[in-house]
């Protein structure tokens, strides 16, 4: 449960922070980094937890790559969101 609530908190963190990133700037390589650096921030943190449990890295190297994957996931279903219009960016207009 409190794993659920973590991968909810980081989505909810990253989908703000990339609408706000796609407003600020239109560069496609600050986009990919940014979905590249919260992966990387979940996926050491688990391999970090699973070299202290037990000094085996496979496991949780594929679990890294994992949310990696599933960062750069949530940047294509944000970007092709905002495409169809069912998504706003964040507006420069308050």
């Amino acid at each position: 449960m409190l794993s659920a609530g973590i991968a909810g908190l980081s989505g909810f963190l990253f989908g703000v922070t990339y609408r706000y990133i796609i407003h600020v700037d239109k560069n496609p390589q600050l986009k990919s980094s940014a979905a590249l650096a919260f992966g990387l921030v979940r996926g050491l943190n688990q391999i970090e937890f699973g070299w202290n449990l037990n000094n085996t890295l496979l496991p949780f190297l594929i679990l890294a790559g994992e949310s990696i994957f599933w960062f750069v996931l949530a940047a294509f279903v944000l970007d092709t969101a905002i495409l169809l219009n069912w998504l706003k960016p964040f507006s420069s207009r308050f």
